[in-house]
């Protein structure tokens, strides 16, 4: 009789705990196919969400305002569009009254517009150090030679070094450092890929296309720019222009390419003092000179 009743008493419990563990491998079937479905659910919104927002985008960008009737647009300057060795802006100015701008030169407009907005930042509490403005074509020589000089003496080949120089410096004369229109700031006098979240980051972002400056190279256009993310580098492009590329998110180049095709009679030209300028060619071997 015992052994009936443990046996009974262990066939009771071999039930329960096959019920019991059952009921648990449902619930985490259930859990499993709820995580599943809300990961599912989570990654179908973020593709509608980023279509949804392309789409606005786009149609935002046909709504805009059109470029038609435009006289003139800011040139560009890089690898494909460089300056030659004897070009240097009119009336480079330099930053008074401004500390952190000391011995820093922009043509005079950029320099203008910079002291008014240095001095709206100065009102809000904020500072900023000018890290680089004009850089003539002999100081990027200067740049680009020393940094391959210092890699060539760590063992590189002259190729080797150059190609690793160009990581840091531009090739002489595809600097828009030349033309005296940008900047490169600062919050703490170092170099800072964060910049823009830092609170003068912040502030510039919100401002900087009142007084006619742009983040050149934004984080989310490097395929239109080729040209990798630099937060901390500003170009002066005129009021209009940069309220018009901030409103309708648009860099630089995407930019001149409008203009191109609906004012196809506008040119490149000085901002300042509205003469045309020539699209310089780089002359092979002037980096020397």
């Amino acid at each position: 009789m015992r052994l009936a009743k443990r046996y009974a008493k262990k066939q009771y419990y071999t039930r329960r705990g096959n019920a019991a563990a059952e009921k648990r491998e449902k619930i985490i079937k259930i859990i499993a196919l709820v995580l599943v479905a809300a990961i599912a659910a989570g990654i179908a919104w973020f593709y509608l969400s980023r279509e949804r927002e392309e789409q606005e985008a786009v149609a935002a960008l046909n709504e805009r305002h059109k470029l038609t009737g435009l006289a003139y647009y800011p040139r560009k300057v890089g690898i494909n569009d460089r300056l030659d060795a004897a070009y240097v802006p009119k009336e480079l100015t330099y930053l008074y009254r401004i500390p952190e701008g000391t011995g820093m030169q922009l043509r005079k407009d950029a320099a203008d517009a910079y002291t008014l907005m240095h001095d709206a930042m100065a009102a809000d509490g904020l500072s900023v150090i000018v890290m680089d403005a004009y850089v003539s074509y002999a100081d990027q020589v200067g740049r680009y030679n020393a940094q391959i000089a210092m890699y060539t003496a760590q063992g590189m080949s002259q190729q080797q070094a150059s190609d690793k120089a160009l990581e840091t410096v531009e090739l002489p004369g595809a600097n828009e450092h030349q033309l005296g229109t940008a900047v490169d700031l600062s919050s703490n006098g170092k170099q800072q890929t964060l910049f823009l979240e830092t609170d003068q980051g912040k502030w510039l972002r919100r401002h900087a296309h009142e007084y006619g400056f742009i983040f050149r190279y934004p984080a989310d256009k490097t395929e239109e720019t080729g040209h990798s993310a630099e937060p901390w580098h500003l170009r002066y492009v005129g009021v209009d222009a940069a309220q018009y590329m901030v409103k309708y998110d648009l860099c630089l180049e995407e930019y001149i390419a409008l203009a191109k095709k609906e004012s196809p009679k506008a040119v490149i030209e000085d901002q300042y003092t509205k003469k045309p300028i020539a699209v310089i060619t780089y002359v092979s071997g002037s980096d020397s000179d």
